[in-house]
């Protein structure tokens, strides 16, 4: 492998492959190098996604709190007040609105 040599603001990096010479620019600015730029955003995106994934992970675990729950408040409501569970729905819905200050 030979020394990076500075060519207008380009860094020049041969490497011998299998199949021939390949050849990599590595442009430089001033606060380093473009792989290294590369490398944070790569950490960075990498973070983002993990993120997400607990985000998205916390999210789903919500709503299937909310469906359970919703289903053991919507049969107590049946077997207290002796309702159907149209009705039971629909005061439970108008219990969360209210609550949500909807």
């Amino acid at each position: 492998m030979s020394l990076p040599t500075k060519v207008n603001h380009e860094t020049k990096i041969s490497e011998t492959a299998r199949s021939g010479n390949l050849t990599l620019l590595m442009h430089t600015d001033s606060g380093g190098s473009i792989s290294q730029r590369l490398a944070q955003l790569c950490d960075k995106a990498l973070i983002a996604e993990e993120c997400t994934l607990k985000a998205n992970q916390e999210e789903i675990l919500c709503w299937y709190h909310y469906g359970r729950n919703f289903i053991f408040q919507e049969k107590a409501l049946n077997d207290k007040n002796k309702i159907g569970e149209k009705k039971a729905r629909s005061l439970i819905y108008d219990e969360v609105v209210k609550q949500l200050n909807m």
